[in-house]
């Protein structure tokens, strides 16, 4: 049997709920989305996992993926984009067998931000 995962909890930065805009908050969906599911992405039952940036750039990928699959631009998201975006996440994140806890406490770090929108 494979080692457990450790999953880490991002949290929102104060300064970013102060006026944010749709970029912003898509780009908090990738730093969140980064530190919820790094594990999965190194897959260290794998053997060696990949460096840092190489694993930045794999989340980055399947959060602009998703964007494609709600059939939106990853380049002017919405609130309202933007929340199918998250819906969608939270929906891949429980596939992946991530932790309910973990799961519930990012998708209420990302719609505290959308709340500021």
């Amino acid at each position: 049997m494979g080692a457990k995962r450790a999953y880490g909890r991002w949290e929102i930065p104060a300064e970013t709920l102060q006026n944010p805009t749709a970029e912003v908050a898509r780009d908090c969906f990738i730093d969140c989305f980064y530190e919820a599911q790094k594990e999965v992405f190194s897959r260290p039952e794998a053997g060696e996992a990949p460096p840092e940036e190489r694993l930045q750039e794999m989340v980055e990928e399947a959060v602009r993926m998703v964007f494609e699959q709600v059939g939106a631009d990853f380049e002017q998201p919405s609130k309202e984009v933007l929340q199918k975006v998250l819906n969608a996440l939270v929906q891949n994140a429980s596939s992946w067998g991530t932790p309910k806890d973990i799961v519930e406490h990012h998708q209420s770090q990302l719609q505290t931000l959308l709340g500021k929108l």
